[in-house]
């Protein structure tokens, strides 16, 4: 019996196949240590005065008005920025993920790049469900989710470890949307009490 590329495409766990390939193509991350923003969250991290709460607040904080007219003086912004300036993402489960890291295994950057090697791995599951769920023909969603998984600009994300965010945000994302069609075609009632 041959088995062609359509069959496998149709593959009922492929969903899991491209959960493993996804995980399997960005092993190489493993080692690649820390750059950019990973630097100035490890510094963060591993103050001993940090909390949780700290985390959550400035993990994602990049300027604020007491250090504007330093970087200004420093050429990181130009001259021209508002004294006031303030740049600031609420990344709250980013900063949760990162800050569980350091708790854990604060000297291990294999095992801070494999959690977001996980988070990658999850995220083309989900892409494999959304893509069966909205597309027409399984193979057509199959081939899609597998293009999805072997696209090579999605390695940012994992390689560097302050961008874990972007693999959150896809992942929580896709559930949640998942979730919504789930809901809404009946699938799921919803009880209000």
């Amino acid at each position: 019996m041959l088995i062609t590329l359509r069959d496998m495409l149709n593959y009922r766990y492929l969903p899991v196949v491209l959960a493993i390939l996804a995980s399997l193509l960005t092993v190489p991350s493993l080692w690649a240590g820390l750059s950019n923003d990973d630097l100035m969250h490890r510094q963060l991290l591993l103050d001993s005065a940090t909390t949780l709460t700290t985390a959550l607040r400035e993990l994602f904080t990049f300027i604020e008005p007491d250090t504007t007219v330093q970087f200004m003086d420093q050429g990181v912004l130009p001259w021209w920025t508002l004294d006031e300036a303030r740049i600031s993402f609420f990344r709250p489960v980013t900063a949760l993920t990162h800050w569980l890291d350091y708790q854990l295994w604060p000297d291990s950057f294999v095992l801070m790049h494999a959690q977001s090697v996980v988070w990658y791995g999850g995220v083309g599951a989900l892409v494999a469900l959304f893509y069966r769920r909205f597309f027409g023909p399984v193979w057509v969603a199959g081939l899609a989710a597998l293009l999805f998984v072997v696209d090579d600009s999605h390695v940012t994300p994992v390689t560097w470890l302050a961008n874990r965010n972007a693999l959150l945000a896809v992942f929580f994302g896709l559930l949640a949307l998942l979730a919504h069609d789930r809901w809404r075609r009946g699938g799921w009632p919803v009880t209000c009490r």
